[in-house]
């Protein structure tokens, strides 16, 4: 639906004299403001839309008024009262930046001003472009959902396989604006992904990007990782070699720096993806082999508190 809030500023002047005599009225509604200064019988217009909405100079006009007592002073060549006066500026490349319009007032008459501010359309999704392998770093300012989008797939990082040194992969469908994910697809294909409101919690290795930011090599006790394909290796996360500008709308991983040692790259795979989705229920007292927490770390035997674990790459309820 369009949304138009209408901002009137009236403008009634003496014809007797400029500055001290000039009677000034103003009434605004919302979405917007219009201000003036003068200079002589020269206007000139403020317009500034609040957030959301946008204005064009056709949505401004200025009309010839004058005061009922001073109907008989007009000018030599009278005008009609209620004839649009010309207006000069012109509109910025967005249209809800502020911006300012002038005109004359012709001798004799006041003006009248009328603003039209329209709400700038939401979008319903945003379109995100694959780069030259399947997989990419993605992180947007709005809540998205992936549950039908075909060929897309959206992860968390919310484990680090140490031994191996590999993320663990976490499907997802409603993601939190603000979040960092993998994204599966095909290369240099394109997906327009919904905007839809999720209430969903992540835990998640990721550190989004939003708007483009100086990434170091480390952040306080910990050790940022950038997805990338380094000429005659492979597609994986490798340790940050030097400070840079990073994103915008991508995400990095970081690590805590004594859980990765000496390590430079960590590994991405998928195989287990679809066995970590949703937590299983453990259904032996006994089993052997090795234990993880959800942060990574490698337990001794089986853990003896109630919890999720990883164990062989799945998530097992304790």
């Amino acid at each position: 639906m369009k949304h138009i809030a209408t901002v009137i500023v009236a403008l009634l002047f003496s014809v007797t004299a400029w500055g001290d005599n000039v009677i000034v009225e103003i009434a605004v509604t919302g979405n917007g403001s219009v201000a003036y200064s003068l200079n002589g019988q020269e206007c000139t217009l403020t317009v500034k839309p609040d957030a959301g909405y946008s204005i064009s100079k056709d949505d401004v006009t200025v009309q010839a008024t004058v005061k009922p007592e001073v109907s008989t002073a007009r000018a030599a060549t009278p005008i009609t009262v209620g004839h649009r006066l010309t207006l000069s500026g012109s509109d910025p490349t967005n249209l809800s930046d502020e911006r300012q319009y002038t005109f004359t007032i012709p001798d004799g008459y006041g003006a009248y001003v009328t603003a039209t501010f329209t709400a700038i359309p939401q979008p319903t999704a945003v379109t995100i472009t694959m780069g030259e392998h399947e997989l990419r770093t993605y992180s947007a300012d709005v809540d998205l959902d992936f549950a039908d989008v075909a060929g897309l797939t959206a992860y968390v990082c919310n484990a680090y396989d140490r031994e191996r040194e590999r993320m663990v992969m976490l499907k997802v469908t409603s993601v939190p604006a603000g979040t960092g994910v993998m994204l599966r697809g095909t290369a240099g294909v394109s997906y327009d992904v919904p905007i839809a409101t999720s209430g969903t919690f992540l835990v998640n290795l990721l550190v989004p990007a939003v708007s483009e930011m100086t990434l170091d090599k480390t952040d306080g006790d910990k050790t940022n990782f950038v997805l990338s394909k380094p000429e005659g290796k492979d597609l994986a996360f490798y340790r940050v070699s030097e400070s840079g500008q990073f994103g915008p709308n991508k995400a990095y991983l970081q690590l805590p720096t004594s859980a990765v040692g000496g390590s430079s790259r960590l590994g991405v795979s998928f195989e287990d993806v679809t066995g970590i989705t949703d937590p299983t229920p453990d259904p032996s007292p006994t089993w052997e082999g090795n234990w993880y927490s959800l942060d990574g770390r490698r337990l001794i035997g089986q853990p003896v508190r109630h919890g999720i674990y990883l164990f062989n790459g799945k998530k097992v309820v304790r």
